[in-house]
């Protein structure tokens, strides 16, 4: 069985990049339509602080594609292959007798193992001993914003902001663009960066996000490190495995 807590997908504050590493791996496992659609990445320019620019080409494919699309798919892809599907929200994990219960908003689900893959706050994280807690944070903001030509390359801006920060311009559809731009290193408990004083820097570093539209921001639990990735009847996978990682690596910091 599987639970999810929403019937579809929402949103996120996500650069929509899917990387070589992962589209190779949604191939082998049939479900490489997710990824269908937009043109394959062929640049990566990085600007640092200097402003000397440099790029390099990817290895392999990999896409931008927004993240409701991305999602829808791959649920269309687990509901085919999972023989009963429950939308409700876990309250808590328990593990008695080689049985793992999962105590829901619509009642009790058991089996033998649970996969966690509840993000960065995770109900199976918590009850995982040795999971490592967020000491850090970050917090970026995400909007979309009309393409400036028809250059499939993933664009990073940098810049010295006391602690490390970013702009990103990842390529949609040839129409459009995923803009951002994040600061990460805080510590857990400190006032977060406004989200207005984000919108600005992005606004600075990429002039073409003036005109981008659907902000939104949210806070980012940040992890330099690996953890445990479960234990017993109990794994843990991506945000729930470990927070996220603070720099472009593909996202959340994933476990094999």
């Amino acid at each position: 069985p599987r639970v999810e807590q929403s019937p579809s997908p929402g949103n996120k504050t996500w650069g929509a990049a899917t990387r070589p590493a992962p589209v190779a791996e949604l191939a082998g496992r049939g479900a490489g339509g997710a990824v269908a659609g937009p043109a394959a990445i062929d640049r990566w320019p990085l600007r640092p602080p200097a402003g000397l620019e440099v790029a390099d080409v990817p290895p392999a494919a990999g896409y931008v594609i927004p993240r409701l699309i991305f999602d829808a798919r791959l649920a269309a892809v687990a509901r085919e292959a999972t023989a009963t599907w429950h939308t409700a929200t876990v309250r808590s994990v328990e593990l008695s007798g080689g049985v793992v219960r999962l105590r829901t908003t619509a009642g009790v689900v058991a089996g033998r193992v649970v996969i966690g893959a509840d993000g960065a706050n995770s109900v199976v994280g918590r009850a995982v001993a040795g999971a490592v807690p967020a000491r850090h944070v970050g917090v970026a903001v995400r909007g979309y914003a009309p393409a400036q030509d028809d250059r499939q390359e993933m664009l990073l801006v940098w810049e010295r902001a006391g602690r490390l920060a970013y702009a990103w311009s990842f390529p949609i559809d040839g129409r459009r663009t995923n803009v951002g731009y994040g600061v990460f290193g805080g510590r857990v408990g400190t006032p977060a960066v406004s989200r207005v004083r984000l919108t600005a820097r992005m606004k600075a570093l990429l002039r073409h996000a003036d005109a981008a539209d659907q902000v939104r921001g949210h806070r980012l639990p940040l992890s330099t490190g690996g953890a445990p990735p479960g234990g017993g009847a109990r794994l843990l996978l991506r945000g729930a495995a470990a927070p996220v990682h603070p720099t472009p690596r593909g996202g959340l910091y994933s476990h094999s």
